[in-house]
């Protein structure tokens, strides 16, 4: 039983991880216009706004066309 229990923890986080990573794949494809608060607490939120400038680059090209509070 104990195995099992540790399986069933291990299956709900990737469960877990696997609905976060389709909401971010489908706002990035425009199809969906969620807030970022659906997935990110306000801390995790104001960690990617602020490595943010590192990580789109100087040129316009990498910079992230989408409003700064969605999941997009």
């Amino acid at each position: 039983m104990e195995n099992a229990g540790r399986l069933i923890k291990l299956t709900a986080i990737a469960a877990r991880a696997a609905c976060t990573i389709m909401q971010l794949v489908q706002a990035r494809d425009g199809r969906s216009g969620q807030d970022a608060k659906i997935t990110f607490s306000p801390a995790e939120i104001k960690i990617l706004h602020a490595i943010l400038p590192e990580l789109e680059g100087k040129t316009a090209l990498p910079k992230n066309p989408h409003p700064p509070e969605t999941l997009a």
